[in-house]
């Protein structure tokens, strides 16, 4: 009897001292844990101040009273288990919230962006014997004077030459002509942008399908530098471009998406507006007219320098995404629902014919885009579909902002979107906007706007010997457009009053390009 007392005793004490060991490496894991998670914390700069002090007196004195049952021996035993589960619990917190806050820098790193890249194609007939660049020694490609001008041109040449040791013919035809010269004579070898590439392609069936590119070249610009300000107290405005393509988001490329986001944090007004891709405007670095959508050939700051002097207003940053970033987002988020105005089904290679119903719809990545790319269903073209561009980020912004799905798919959100997104503001500035909207919390006004216009099918700087469609600015929407601006900057919420309206003049969209 007194021995089975004795086992049972000694077994206690062994049980004791293994739960002294455990709660002790624990305690230095809990510790640890603890003091990374503050490092991190305050490194990052993403918290307000007033909460990172809460947090660290509030942790401080949890801490204050789990660690002492976890180090020392003389704890009771109940305690210690307790210190245990708070430690394991807070633990997992500390690394979690850790692992969000290095994302979320890592993410504002990635996708901080100060240049671009252009790419030069070497087109050719389907049927030229060289098929790529191994076959370039010796040949002689044609340029095209038109491009003089262009700084990145005439690198992209140096390159070509000291690469492959070619000889140029440089002739007067423009990058159009060029191409459809390639997609006549077999023997042909020309240089001219990926850009233009396309829109070649676009324009002309046979460059489409009777030429191949046999090798490409790429130079680096920079791209628009911020014209910073102090994001949470003065206003600012944010250009969104989305590029027609599904590659890489440095390659610059038709900017089909044009919206200005002006935001005033004081007021928390936002004011967002849309310019059609098809406005014929001024292009200060072409020194012509073109479409607006074409200036995103020639990079992002091309296309802000044009809406700054379209509308008489500075541009402070820019975002620029693509199609795979929207497809990307929405699934990663889980899908969006979206109100559409009409039933319609989407038409284009690209849009897979889907059909929206008037009201909700709800959609995954594919299914908003194409709501989003829509334009030859309704009698209002362009218009509608800029219309639909907005419905389409407002529920994004609605989903992100209202949706626990956010925070449980976090960094798949982050890696989602990171390849397909760039923009110039600093992370320091977008730390200082997550820091405000965390101190107040408060709901923001958002108002949109679209710009009109009047039609016409006419030649443009990007493609001169073809009349194709665009849009004539209607002085009156863009004289509104400057006051909805001005209004924000002054701390109205985007709206002007109805008696000060100029009015606006529309014209059905019958674009085919």
């Amino acid at each position: 009897m007194r021995k089975d007392i004795r086992e049972a005793q000694e077994k206690r004490e062994a049980a004791g001292k293994g739960l002294c060991k455990a709660s002790l490496i624990i305690g230095i894991v809990y510790a640890v844990l603890f003091l990374a998670f503050e490092v991190i914390l305050f490194v990052t700069g993403i918290i307000p101040t007033k909460f990172l002090v809460l947090q660290l007196v509030v942790l401080l004195l949890l801490s204050a009273l789990i660690v002492p049952m976890l180090i020392l021996k003389k704890a009771k035993r109940k305690n210690k288990i307790v210190a245990i589960i708070l430690a394991g619990l807070l633990g997992i917190v500390y690394i979690i919230g850790g692992a969000y806050l290095i994302n979320t820098v890592g993410f504002l790193d990635e996708i901080f962006g100060d240049s671009e890249t252009i790419t030069y194609d070497i087109i050719a007939h389907e049927e030229n014997p060289i098929d790529d660049e191994s076959g370039l020694p010796g040949a002689t490609i044609h340029t095209t004077t038109a491009a003089d001008k262009d700084k990145y041109y005439g690198q992209a040449l140096q390159t070509l030459a000291e690469s492959y040791e070619v000889e140029f013919k440089s002739t007067d035809e423009s990058f159009m002509d060029l191409c459809k010269d390639a997609s006549k004579d077999k023997k042909v070898l020309v240089f001219v942008s990926d850009a233009n590439y396309d829109i070649a392609c676009d324009q002309n069936e046979a460059v489409d399908d009777n030429t191949k590119i046999v090798a490409k070249i790429k130079v680096e610009k920079k791209a628009l530098a911020a014209k910073e300000t102090d994001v949470t107290t003065k206003p600012f405005n944010i250009l969104i471009s989305g590029n027609d393509t599904k590659g890489e988001i440095l390659d610059v490329a038709r900017s089909d998406v044009n919206i200005i986001v002006s935001v005033n944090p004081v007021t928390k007004n936002i004011l967002l507006t849309t310019v059609p891709r098809d406005y014929f405007v001024y292009v200060p670095q072409v020194g012509a007219s073109d479409k607006l959508t074409h200036t995103g050939n020639f990079g992002v700051d091309c296309t802000a320098e044009s809406l700054e002097n379209l509308l008489g207003i500075d541009i402070n940053y820019y975002v620029k995404v693509n199609f795979t970033c929207v497809t990307e987002l929405v699934d990663a988020i889980g899908g969006i629902d979206v109100v559409s105005e009409y039933d319609f089904t989407t038409s284009g290679r690209f849009n897979n014919g889907y059909k929206f119903k008037k009201g909700v719809n709800h959609c995954n990545g594919k299914q908003a885009l194409a709501f989003s790319r829509e334009r030859h269903a309704f009698a209002a073209g362009d218009i509608q579909r800029a219309k639909d561009q907005q419905i389409v980020l407002s529920a994004i912004i609605e989903k992100c902002t209202h949706s626990s799905t956010v925070l449980t798919n976090y960094s798949d959100i982050l890696d989602s979107v990171a390849k397909y997104l760039r923009t110039n503001m600093s992370s320091d500035d977008i730390k200082s906007l997550v820091k405000m909207q965390f101190s107040d919390m408060a709901s923001w006004h958002i108002e949109t706007n679209i710009l009109e216009g009047t039609s016409q099918m006419a030649p443009c700087y990007s493609i001169p010997n073809l009349n194709v469609f665009s849009w004539i600015p209607s002085q009156a929407s863009v004289t509104e457009g400057q006051a909805r601006i001005t209004s924000i900057f002054d701390g109205g919420d985007g709206t002007i009053p109805s008696d000060e309206q100029t009015g606006t003049d529309t014209t059905e969209s019958t674009e085919n390009q």
